[in-house]
């Protein structure tokens, strides 16, 4: 069969685009599948590599989904960003191979309009990772509405809709009065963990761009309190670490391409000093990979993510967001590590069972012909 996977944000070899298209592409190509990956025009070469040699990729996509609102009419530019989007999207879909299946892992509300736009052929399976009907805090979230005049367009231009699907259980029923058109349910995770049982707490891991929503200012003065505390530091971002915290024994700076499931497998205690408010209704890949991998985490009271660590019981929570805060944390995971880390390793195995790369290509191929 024939796979087009469609992602206008991948653009960096790092992040959720770049782990999950290239994982997602190696396991459809496995199978059989001819698949090609179209990514940004913006794609840095790093970005087009970890592909499997029967992958082919392309930059195409002229619009990526995370244009800063600045772009835009500051009076209406919510309206003038879905669309321009969806103008440029739209003939940029019209320019794609003839394939079997259209796989968006990313789709947003825009990308969805300007399916109903060209009308396919090919049927169409997609991952929402911000649903409407829930606050997502995430500034590049679209407007409840948005979503809602998207399936109800996709459902009139009789788009063939094989799979739409999110990742948090939670948000199904919010997200239904806007996406009901499309029979949407709830995906397994694509992230598959290397459980390992930790017995000891020696290093902590800070993983993910540096980011304000991912507490990056106050990330370099994290790293330096736990190198004085004794404990070796992993980290994947160092663009805030000053020259002094680089040279310091005990700070390991991993490449930020490779398997990110073994960076995060490093760690005894992974630490996620985010904006809780940005995550409340969107999983973090970095979480799911902690829990994954058996980790104990460090994570903001209120956040989905932390919601799942307090239900297997493998989180330390913080709030608000400062250095004391956070760092109390990572104090309080070391003083019961053991009971964390226990807790953890059986998440890990309850995760193998459930979410996994595996069952979430299975869900987005649903009725699909095996390959020939």
């Amino acid at each position: 069969m024939k796979i087009n996977l469609l992602d206008p944000g991948l653009v960096r070899p790092w992040g959720h685009h770049h782990d999950w298209d290239t994982r997602i592409a190696n396991a459809l190509a496995g199978r059989g599948h001819e698949v090609c990956v179209y990514a940004s025009v913006d794609a840095v070469p790093e970005a087009l590599s970890g592909f499997a040699d029967a992958v082919r990729v392309e930059r195409h996509f002229r619009i990526h989904p995370y244009r800063e609102p600045e772009d835009f009419d500051p009076l209406c530019g919510e309206i003038e960003r879905q669309f321009v989007s969806r103008n440029w999207t739209a003939r940029d879909l019209g320019q794609v191979a003839e394939a079997d299946l259209w796989l968006w892992p990313t789709l947003f509300s825009y990308q969805l309009w300007a399916c109903a736009t060209v009308r396919p052929k090919a049927a169409i399976s997609a991952c929402i990772h911000m649903p409407p009907g829930q606050p997502s805090g995430a500034v590049h979230a679209e407007p409840d509405p948005w979503w809602r005049f998207a399936a109800k367009g996709a459902r009139a231009a009789g788009l063939d809709l094989r799979t739409i699907g999110i990742l948090d259980p939670e948000g199904l029923q919010a997200s239904l009065p806007f996406l009901g058109d499309l029979d949407p349910f709830v995906l397994p995770i694509p992230i598959d963990g290397k459980p390992r049982r930790r017995t000891s707490l020696e290093t902590v891991g800070f993983f993910g761009a540096s980011r304000v929503e991912h507490g990056s200012p106050i990330v370099p003065d994290l790293i330096a309190r736990c190198l004085d505390e004794g404990l070796k530091v992993t980290t994947q971002d160092t663009a805030l670490l000053s020259p002094a915290i680089r040279g310091r024994p005990g700070l390991e700076i991993l490449d930020p391409g490779g398997d990110f499931a073994d960076k995060v497998a490093r760690a005894d205690l992974v630490v996620l000093p985010y904006q809780w408010g940005k995550y409340l209704g969107r999983i973090s890949a970095v979480a799911c990979q902690a829990i994954a991998s058996g980790a104990p985490c460090v994570v903001p009271r209120g956040a989905s993510f932390a919601r799942a660590t307090a239900r297997i019981g493998s989180g330390s929570v913080f709030s608000p967001l400062n250095v004391e805060t956070v760092f109390a944390a990572i104090a309080r995971a070391r003083q019961s590590f053991h009971a964390l880390a226990d807790a953890a390793y059986a998440g890990a195995l309850e995760w193998q069972g459930t979410q996994g790369l595996t069952k979430f290509v299975d869900a987005m191929l649903g009725a699909a012909p095996a390959a020939a």
